[in-house]
């Protein structure tokens, strides 16, 4: 199982994905980085439904979706009905009733959402660190990196220095705040010269971000219904690996999952044999 922040079980497909890091815990930065459309917004979404679910605050900055479009999401993904259908008056009044009360129910969770596009890494640290302490978020989101406005001492540096004077502000917001931060990240097309697959020097501005980041997911984006994969590329304190996953594009949801945790040298061994020696429980952080 999975245990969310301060060891609440939680329950969320993809969380269950992940389930072999442990945990979100306090004081962790990670990074979740995929091409566009890749269906790291979906993924993030389902966390946070998670988190919040299990009682925990969130503050999820969105810089790329209003809220109303967030909520018809989420309310859509939750009825399992595709938000395609909702847009071109394809659903019936009977999904429309069901996404409404998924809708109430998102409502009614600790989720505090900004929409402000003008905001920077200061202000959103500022803006946490300021909750008085029954409203402090456990868990900060951020929705994405590309979109964060700079500071004024930052708009005129190179872009690697802009990403690490972000991914080092949350890294301390993290740590001052006592809560868990995930930061959405794009990845550049180089990994289609190489199939497909990517790796963290492929994240936009990754030296930062491989620096100071405790875990960097990334989403390995497949094609029609071929399973992606979701790779744990770095954990600081676990073990790095791979499961895959399928996306439901058409609902935005991450609906199954194929097979359980392997290391990345498994889908490199030559006869697809599958050892004990694959496995390092000592890095287990449980």
């Amino acid at each position: 199982g999975f245990e969310c922040l301060d060891g609440t079980p939680a329950d969320a497909p993809i969380v269950r994905h992940a389930g072999f890091l442990g945990g979100l815990f306090p004081g962790d930065l990670v990074v979740m980085a995929a091409q566009q459309g890749g269906g790291k917004t979906t993924c993030v979404q389902q966390i946070i439904k998670c988190a919040a679910t299990a009682g925990h605050r969130v503050a999820w900055w969105s810089l790329e979706m209003p809220g109303h479009q967030l909520l018809l999401r989420a309310g859509a993904l939750a009825a399992g009905i595709a938000t395609g259908n909702v847009l071109s008056g394809r659903a019936t009044m009977e999904q429309l009733d069901e996404i409404t009360r998924h809708i109430g129910e998102w409502r009614a969770l600790p989720v505090d959402i900004s929409c402000d596009t003008t905001v920077t890494v200061d202000d959103i640290a500022s803006a946490v660190v300021s909750r008085p302490k029954g409203r402090a978020p456990r868990l900060v989101v951020v929705d994405y990196l590309g979109l964060l406005h700079h500071t004024k001492e930052q708009r005129g540096r190179d872009m690697h220095e802009q990403v690490d004077y972000i991914v080092k502000a949350l890294k301390r917001l993290a740590m001052r705040a006592g809560c868990a931060v995930i930061l959405l990240a794009q990845l550049t097309r180089d990994g289609n010269k190489r199939g497909g697959r990517y790796t963290m020097h492929d994240l936009k501005g990754g030296g930062a971000i491989e620096s100071h980041a405790d875990v960097v997911l990334l989403i390995q984006r497949a094609e029609g219904n071929t399973p992606s994969v979701l790779e744990v590329a770095k954990a600081r304190s676990g073990p790095t690996g791979e499961q895959e996953i399928l996306f439901d594009r058409e609902r935005g949801r991450i609906v199954e999952v194929f097979g359980s945790y392997a290391p990345p040298s498994y889908y490199d061994r030559r006869d697809g044999a599958r050892g004990d020696d694959d496995f390092d429980d000592s890095r287990r952080p449980y």
